[in-house]
């Protein structure tokens, strides 16, 4: 998946969400809501808590394009994010048009996506995902009626309510995911002003840096 490859630049611990290509299978469809974003905490056993939240930002760009946000906040490090202007779904790199990875404090920095594409996972095979009913969860972002999927040793709960994959928890040995805010409007950058589809370029020469 996308996400897994672009959040290996980040410390971000191995969140079931991004990090099997795969996976993407399970959390079906994702929906390029402008302005629709998710937030998640991710709970490892051991090791420092981290929030990752995702967003579409608005407003809608001409040809089905779209600005794709990743924030990270880690308790032990500054804030980071990457920005990716992309056509279709996420999962697939040749979607990809711009990517810049901000961290707090410095300028965002352009990354060449041949680094990117350098490092794409294959898929040889998607393993069995197994449908395993719903549940009702009650959580601090509110109540779900969620389905739930059995990825190897994931498990997935996914709900219509949720913006973008509709996950709202997923559980893996020594870690868990959880959903803790989310809306279908509303998204902000956490980056700089002019990073956005017409601006792109005139932001190199007012700050931004191009990764080596």
């Amino acid at each position: 998946m996308l996400l897994a490859l672009l959040l290996a630049a980040i410390p971000v611990p191995q969140v079931p969400l991004l990090s099997d290509p795969a996976l993407a299978d399970a959390l079906g469809k994702f929906e390029t809501r402008p302005g629709a974003w998710v937030e998640y905490a991710v709970l490892p056993k051991q090791g420092p808590q981290t929030r990752l939240k995702i967003s579409v930002l608005a407003p809608a760009l001409p040809d089905g394009r779209y600005w794709l946000e990743a924030a990270v906040q880690r308790e032990d490090g500054p804030p980071m994010a990457l920005k990716m202007l992309l056509h279709g779904a996420p999962g697939k790199i040749e979607n990809m048009e711009r990517l810049y990875m901000y961290m707090g404090g410095q300028a965002p920095l352009e990354v060449p996506l041949d680094q990117v594409r350098a490092r794409d996972i294959p898929t040889t095979g998607i393993p069995e995902i197994e449908h395993k009913g719903t549940e009702n969860l009650e959580l601090a972002a509110g109540t779900f009626h969620c389905e739930v999927l059995q990825f190897v040793r994931t498990r997935i709960f996914r709900s219509a309510k949720v913006p973008l994959w509709g996950l709202v928890r997923a559980l893996a040995p020594g870690l868990r995911v959880e959903l803790i805010g989310f809306a279908d409007k509303g998204a902000e950058t956490v980056f700089p002003g002019g990073f956005d589809d017409a601006g792109a370029k005139a932001a190199q020469g007012n700050g931004s840096e191009r990764v080596k």
